[in-house]
């Protein structure tokens, strides 16, 4: 087994020079040393090519002619990588002796374990720090420590063997990452350019999927913290806005009180359900502020139970042992402490009491720094009341589904320059596991040299097949599936650009309900002077996990569940080139159940017909009537129909929800609904073919006039169907239903 090392340097050699020597010196466990440079001087450069020319060891160089920032080049040395361990690396460190092996050995024994940090803190350059590093029982190591980072690892090493501390993050200083991690949830988030809270967003990530992180207390790198910030501007500006960027993407962090007394009737049971109660908390990423009311015994019963348990120590859980004397007092001056005093930036989100009877006093107390405060009883452990706690505050939960694997099917024939910019973009922006088969139906060398290019890359995950000839839009998008495997597809044009988070954000509409078959993003509205990546952000922004129910998905940007694949099979080669083979798609995914949806907050820009009309030419016209005529064959004509509500109706909820119903069914029928009602309505008829007109005065005055209106229309586009709603015919929908399925099946063709 072996360990790649990724180091990414930026000028200061006075710190990079003898952070490599300690690795090179302390590092006895197989490793391979890859160095990101990001442009930095001559004296660096220097030094960096006569270490590789000169190594005894393997080491790969990677010089950027530009400073692509940590975070990027991070991911370029992940991307390097293929060690069953990776381990991100600053350059102002400086790693103690035997560093990697106690990670690794820590790490081999504990399979959930995802992401491992050694101890930073407690030596300095001058020796041992004010403060020193303490042990697992809290006293104070005692030992003769030397002015050495070597010393004083190997003192950690000797005291503190399978010692840890569950994290609610690592940090990227020196965090060594499970192979098995990465191929999970993928590469840092290059959201978070500069330096900070990428490494905290990559933990949030890993838990999610089922990892921890922790600190190994027998491994020791010292720190120096924040060497290269001194050269890219304010520090704390820079953090500011990458703290903003998290928060955008994470539900912030939650803080909770535990009030809980340990008496001589107090069980073990209780006692180790609060610890677990606390333990469940922390690992939601929430802080946890526990007041333990007791006697010194009742400390020191508590201790032992933990010790019994295995009971990890977690960096979210602060104990408090205080004496039960003073219990109202010690509860008044804490909650109040966050109300108003030097802790009121991190006030308590709720408090929990074991205790019933504090209950008034608490909530009292709680609306000072207006929180909420409940009771629990610890006889038993309960998972589902501790997430009932939390979903108030958290009402999306920590999802962010990047271990997801989506086929994006990206058909091609030649526009070198559109698809370049299509897969340049969908490499850049999506944020879950993919990957791209490309059906190439053109000629163009210099396309072909790109897509060679492409799947030479090792970092990009493809599957690329080149035809002899053109065979069009939907003979390629049934090759694609026929070699996708993964749980979602996703039909794209080449055409398009997308935006951040485009694929994930449908993704995770689709998974929201177990119906909803095929989504669409939003493609239109975006002002021509705003960027396209600006209008996402602000989309997203304002319509967060919003979506509608559309009558078909159209197919330049298409998330498909391999539900629907398996139930209703590829694409219709009826329709050749293409045109219209969306609609059909659609219609029978509606058809055996499924929702076609659009997502209201994700955003991708589409050019709209560009190889069409250079392979087409002037034979587009033709393919639109020649397909119009296979879909009307098929399926027939969509209808023009309206509903009229009057009063009695709007006001009887049993009466909107059947009004509801048949409207739907037919808006998934294809047909274009306009509901003219006195009144609005909110949350209902949510559908792309339901437009909702208000009269709330003299509604048959206007119901009349707009009724002579649509006699003047061209034939085409009059209403094919008007009716008044008969709430007190209780087979009316039956009649509406019977009536447009008729109506529908005349526009068919005899020939179908």
């Amino acid at each position: 087994m072996k360990c790649d090392i990724v180091v990414v340097s930026w000028n200061h050699l006075e710190f990079l020079r003898p952070c490599i020597e300690h690795i090179t010196q302390n590092t006895h466990y197989p490793y391979r040393l890859i160095v990101i440079d990001n442009a930095s001087d001559f004296e660096t450069i220097n030094y960096l090519e006569n270490l590789k020319n000169n190594a005894t060891s393997e080491i790969v160089l990677i010089k950027n002619e530009k400073n692509l920032g940590f975070v990027k080049a991070i991911n370029q040395g992940i991307k390097v990588s293929n060690a069953p361990y990776a381990c991100i690396f600053n350059n102002d460190t400086l790693p103690g002796q035997d560093w990697l092996s106690e990670l690794i050995e820590f790490a081999e024994k504990h399979p959930d374990v995802g992401l491992l940090n050694p101890l930073c803190k407690g030596h300095t350059e001058q020796g041992l720090t004010v403060n020193p590093v303490r042990n697992i029982k809290g006293s104070v190591l005692e030992s003769k420590i030397s002015n050495g980072v070597n010393d004083y690892a190997k003192m950690l090493s000797s005291s503190n063997k399978g010692k840890y501390m569950e994290m609610n993050q690592c940090q990227g200083f020196c965090m060594l990452v499970k192979r098995e991690v990465i191929e999970k949830i993928g590469y840092l988030d290059e959201r978070f350019d500069t330096v900070g809270f990428d490494d905290t967003d990559y933990s949030m990530r890993a838990h999610i999927a089922g990892y921890r992180s922790v600190s190994v207390h027998s491994s020791y790198v010292y720190h120096r913290e924040h060497a290269s910030f001194g050269k890219m501007g304010d520090r704390k500006k820079i953090q500011g806005i990458l703290e903003n960027r998290y928060f955008e993407k994470w539900p912030r962090h939650l803080r909770f009180a535990v009030i809980f007394s340990v008496s001589k009737n107090t069980s073990d049971e209780e006692i180790a359900n609060f610890l677990r109660s606390a333990l469940f908390l922390a690992r939601e990423w929430c802080w946890v502020n526990l007041m333990i009311f007791g006697d010194k015994a009742a400390g020191e019963r508590m201790e032992a139970l933990k010790k019994r348990g295995n009971f990890p120590l977690h960096q979210n859980i602060k104990f408090n042992y205080l004496n039960r004397k003073f219990k109202m007092l010690e509860i008044t001056a804490r909650i109040l402490e966050r109300s108003f005093g030097r802790k009121k930036r991190k006030k308590y989100d709720a408090v929990i009491c074991g205790e019933r009877g504090l209950l008034p006093f608490l909530k009292f107390l709680c609306s000072f720094q207006k929180s909420i405060s409940l009771s629990m009883d610890f006889a038993e452990f309960s998972e589902k009341k501790l997430k009932e706690i939390i979903k108030p505050f958290r009402k999306d939960g920590l999802k962010q589904k990047s271990s997801t694997k989506c086929d994006i099917i990206l058909p091609v024939c030649d526009q070198y320059e559109f698809t370049k910019k299509c897969v340049e973009n969908i490499l850049k922006n999506a944020d879950t596991q993919h990957r791209l088969i490309i059906i190439n139906n053109g000629r163009n060398p210099e396309t072909r040299n790109f897509l060679e290019e492409l799947s030479r890359n090792k970092d990009v995950e493809t599957t690329i097949v080149h035809n002899d000839r053109n065979i069009g839009w939907v003979k390629a998008l049934n090759q694609g599936i026929e070699l996708s495997l993964a749980p979602y597809v996703c039909f794209q044009n080449s055409d398009t650009i997308v935006t951040p988070g485009w694929l994930r954000k449908m993704i995770d509409i689709l998974q929201s309900q177990e119906n909803f078959g095929m989504i669409n993003p939003t493609w239109e509205g975006r002002p021509r002077d705003m960027e396209i990546d600006r209008y996402g952000s602000m989309l997203e922004k304002l319509n967060s996990k919003l979506y509608i129910e559309t009558d078909w998905c159209r197919g330049f940007s298409t998330v498909i569940k391999r539900a629907v694949i398996e139930k209703i099979g590829k694409v219709d080669e009826r329709y050749g080139l293409g045109y219209l083979d969306d609609v059909d798609y659609s219609i029978r995914a509606i058809e055996a159940g499924f929702s076609c949806i659009r997502a209201l907050d994700t955003y991708v820009y589409h050019e709209g017909n560009v190889t069409a009309n250079k392979v087409l030419g002037d034979k587009w016209d033709e393919l639109h009537e020649r397909n119009k005529l296979i879909r009307r064959k098929k399926w027939g004509d969509p209808l023009k129909i309206v509903i009229i509500l009057n009063r009695k109706v709007c006001r009887r909820s049993d009466i909107l929800n059947r009004v509801e119903d048949i409207v739907f069914y037919l808006a998934r029928e294809q047909h274009h609904i306009d509901i003219w009602s006195p009144r609005k309505f909110n949350n209902k008829f949510r559908h792309t073919n339901v437009k909702l007109k208000v009269y709330p005065l003299l509604l048959k005055f206007f119901v009349s006039f707009d009724l002579y209106t649509n006699k003047k229309k061209k034939p085409e586009k009059r209403y094919d169907a008007v009716f008044n709603y008969d709430h007190k015919h209780s087979n009316f929908n039956e009649f509406i239903k019977e009536t447009a399925d008729k109506m529908k099946e005349k526009t068919k063709s005899n020939e179908a």
